[in-house]
């Protein structure tokens, strides 16, 4: 599978991906999430079954909306108003004052979709506004969640047929032409001859992608992960830094804990790069910088899928060799005994601040 610093580096507005394992490329998606520098962020978004353009283009939005308040309140790399006050005047105030401060910031904001956007994700509900067109949504929203480079990833499920790949290629083309972020379009090999496609491989950077069958055990990386409201489109979306996965619950339980820990928010950062051999670079889950400590949180995949446990034992020895510490706690307990999670993290720092 060929690295996405290769593929961003070539430049183009859409890059075909053809694979002959479409289980399999999607899983190599996986990987790239895991993979990428700071200033670079990837949303995958898998469509079960493909529907026509309108319909795609709306679940597009709302995948990306379920992004974005997940992201919350942490949009345009800075950290808006979660909480402002009980007094419902006194906070309308102060969130039109702090919102239009951030539409001064950022010349591309509206701010008229931002007051609604926010009064959202207030409520918990994603920034969806049925009053405005898809193309200020989707641009509004990609502002919200993008670091410096967004890369978007479409494609369809291993089920899906291809007479979906024209609403692929169109939506694609849309995204491209109303936002600028680059697209990768993941699809199966037998597509290559459809129209469609034909039509876009000549504009677009392609790459034949032959990969190996997945372990007969192994997770579908997309089967666990939140659905957008139309339900067909499924995504996996890789995190800002400091912020828990948008992809995983267990992680976000355990953030709204740490940071409300008067011993534990200053010491844990969430989503951290860590540099080691030769410049490979890892992404920790939750990283404790001062006593050398990575916190691991672990899904169904890193248990049930034999690739993935020995990229872990590999992950573990390099970590390990610049003398890091590791914690794994799986999603299973973090989600049946919280309090029992932060304890064993708690316990790990305070055990490791005494021996250095």
């Amino acid at each position: 599978m060929p690295a996405l610093a290769s593929i961003l580096a070539a430049a183009r507005p859409i890059t075909l991906v053809l694979a002959d394992d479409l289980s399999a490329g999607w899983d190599h998606v996986r990987q790239w999430s895991e993979q990428l520098d700071d200033d670079c962020r990837l949303i995958a978004c898998r469509c079960e079954t493909v529907p026509l353009i309108d319909g795609l283009l709306d679940q597009m939005l709302a995948a990306l909306a379920e992004v974005a308040l997940a992201d919350w309140p942490f949009w345009y790399e800075a950290e808006l108003p979660a909480q402002i006050t009980t007094n419902a005047f006194e906070r309308d105030l102060q969130l039109r004052h702090h919102l239009s401060a951030i539409s001064r910031q950022h010349l591309n904001v509206s701010q008229s979709w931002l007051r609604q956007a926010a009064r959202r994700c207030l409520r918990s509900e994603p920034p969806i506004e049925p009053s405005a067109s898809r193309e200020i949504q989707a641009g509004q929203l990609l502002l919200a969640v993008a670091a410096s480079k967004l890369v978007i990833v479409l494609g369809p499920g291993p089920g899906a047929a291809d007479s979906g790949a024209a609403s692929l290629v169109a939506v694609a083309e849309w995204f491209n032409r109303v936002t600028g972020a680059s697209l990768i379009l993941l699809l199966p090999q037998y597509w290559k001859d459809h129209p469609a496609v034909q039509r876009t491989a000549y504009e677009s950077l392609q790459i034949d992608l032959a990969v190996p069958k997945p372990e007969p055990f192994a997770t579908n990386p997309f089967s666990n992960n939140r659905h957008s409201g139309a339900g067909t489109v499924t995504f996996i979306a890789s995190p800002l830094p400091g912020r828990p996965h948008p992809n995983s619950d267990a992680e976000q339980r355990l953030y709204r804990r740490i940071i409300s820990d008067g011993e534990l928010a200053d010491l844990l950062e969430f989503n951290q790069s860590v540099s080691v051999d030769l410049g490979r670079k890892y992404r920790v889950d939750l990283l404790c910088r001062r006593h050398k400590v990575a916190i691991e949180v672990d899904g169904d995949d890193h248990f049930q899928n034999s690739s993935k446990y020995c990229d872990d034992c590999e992950r573990d020895y390099r970590l390990m060799k610049h003398d890091y510490l590791i914690l794994r706690l799986p999603n299973l307990l973090i989600n049946s005994d919280l309090e029992m999670a932060v304890e064993r993290i708690r316990d790990i720092l305070r055990l490791r601040s005494k021996s250095v």
